[in-house]
């Protein structure tokens, strides 16, 4: 049984190889008795994937930061990773000074705000003085003197899936050099499966097991799974429904 997965994109910043995921071996135990009844349910005793209903946890509601930069091309602190004209995606934040000694705009911001109105590496950025789109919202925040950042916290879903041998299929994309993995839209991915894992079109894989922190850990995460495999997905708020 195999877990696929490949790797494309249609943005020329982001890694367009196809990356093959490949042997998720079921788990060598016995199946638990509510299994049995999930896949008698299905009137089909073939192997199934089992997925575990996925869990929603809202990490808090957003925000909007005024951040005004000390001098012309004051380094605003924020790493950003996009996949569409929405979604800003905030993969790293500066946490202190440069070498430099210079602090960047959004550390000073930070060290200022409460802990609930600092702006945190998951968030989604979502408006940029009043602008939506993304490559938009970029550009402000490169040259902009006065920035107001509605930031928005995102969703996170956990699920859990135990393949039992069937052979699954997850059509992701990712920036050289990114945190997360992308989820795109493929005729190699049944829809059936990605709605069973509580997954969209457009939502990020952030975590893979124990792995975190950087595409190239969640893609080896999901290479060397073997039986259950925990997957942690982040949304914006407000996207999809």
């Amino acid at each position: 049984m195999n877990w696929s997965c490949c790797c494309a994109s249609a943005r020329p910043e982001l890694d367009s190889e196809m990356v093959p995921i490949a042997s998720l071996r079921t788990s060598e135990t016995e199946p638990q008795e509510d299994e049995d009844r999930m896949v008698a349910s299905s009137g089909d005793r073939r192997p199934q994937a089992l997925v575990r209903p996925p869990a929603l946890r809202k990490l808090g509601m957003g925000l909007v930061a005024k951040i005004t930069r000390t001098h012309a091309g004051e380094v605003l602190g924020l790493r950003l990773e996009t996949f569409d004209a929405e979604n800003v995606y905030i993969a790293a934040v500066a946490e202190g000074a440069d070498a430099a000694g210079n602090l960047p705009a959004v550390c000073r911001y930070n060290q200022q705000a409460p802990e609930r109105r600092r702006i945190r590496r998951g968030d989604y950025v979502w408006a940029v003085n009043g602008v939506h789109d993304a490559a938009a919202m970029q550009r402000e925040m490169r040259e902009a003197a006065e920035l107001h950042l509605d930031i928005q916290r995102p969703v996170i879903i956990n699920t859990e899936i135990n393949a039992r041998g069937e052979t699954l299929v997850l059509p992701v994309t990712c920036c050289a050099g990114g945190a997360t993995l992308v989820l795109t839209p493929s005729p190699q991915a049944a829809p059936a499966l990605t709605e069973r894992l509580g997954m969209r079109p457009g939502d990020r894989i952030v975590g893979v097991n124990d792995c975190s922190g950087s595409a190239i850990a969640l893609l080896g995460g999901l290479r060397t799974s073997q039986g259950r495999v925990r997957i942690a997905v982040s949304r914006r708020p407000g996207r999809g429904g």
